[in-house]
């Protein structure tokens, strides 16, 4: 498998599971790669897997430490080729107890990196007109959890992400696409999303562009963006009185 064989890979969160699984990944498929926070102990695998390692140990929620992971692969491996999105911090607590530094922690954590780190990236893709980005979320972001009204909006926010930005950068041969997983993933849902990732990195799925896949241990699957379901309709303004008899009839369709 040499899908990225040549080709300079940024995995931005390296400490996760699905981080780390997609550096090894992109390894394997030939790529160097930059893993930012790679787990302790992880990089040995990566580098058994082959290619070129070099991690880093940035806060990329700053646009200084962005901008550093991204010139560093610029610096070590000769560009960006391939920028992996990864990020999971998590508090769960319920709205009513939720603190500001929580909400920040959390938001910030995803959707701030999420932005510094494609803007940086982006820049180098867009002029040589080459690139790939996978974004990774979780599936709380589509179906909504209980206590988690920080991570959830963060999620749906990354989805939004994508689908302004890949319209963005298109036309500069530049595709962004996300991937949804499971909030805790099992190997096959990391080995899935790993290959998936690498596939959407690589020359082959140049013509990939703006989609979302869910992922569901050995299932991959297209999602579609919400689309309108049973409606009322009135030729004029509704009456209070009769809007009131037909909306519990539509809200339990």
């Amino acid at each position: 498998m040499d899908a990225l064989n040549g080709k300079a890979v940024v995995v931005t969160d390296a400490s996760t599971v699905l981080g780390r699984a997609i550096a090894i990944r992109a390894a394997e498929a030939g790529g160097g790669v930059m893993a930012n926070r790679l787990a302790p102990g992880a990089a040995a695998h990566v580098e058994e897997a082959g290619g070129t390692l070099v991690t880093a140990d940035e806060d990329v929620t700053t646009t200084p430490g962005a901008e550093r992971l991204i010139q560093a692969a610029v610096d070590r491996l000769g560009g960006v080729d391939l920028l992996v999105n990864t990020s999971r911090p998590i508090r769960d607590v319920p709205l009513a107890g939720m603190l500001e530094e929580d909400w920040d922690a959390v938001v910030n954590g995803h959707l701030r990196a999420l932005f510094t780190c494609s803007r940086a990236a982006t820049a180098l893709m867009c002029e040589k007109r080459a690139g790939r980005i996978v974004n990774v979320a979780s599936e709380e972001g589509l179906q909504g959890a209980g206590g988690q009204a920080n991570f959830v909006a963060a999620q749906a926010g990354i989805a939004g992400f994508t689908r302004v930005v890949c319209r963005d950068v298109g036309r500069y041969g530049v595709t962004v696409n996300l991937i949804v997983t499971p909030r805790h993933p099992q190997p096959a849902d990391e080995e899935t999303s790993a290959t998936l990732a690498v596939y959407l990195g690589g020359d082959k799925a140049a013509d990939i562009n703006g989609r979302h896949f869910q992922i569901q241990g050995r299932t991959i699957s297209v999602l579609t963006h919400p689309v309108p379901g049973d409606a009322l309709f009135h030729p004029g303004m509704w009456p209070s009185q009769e809007l009131s008899q037909l909306m519990p009839t539509l809200a339990r369709a």
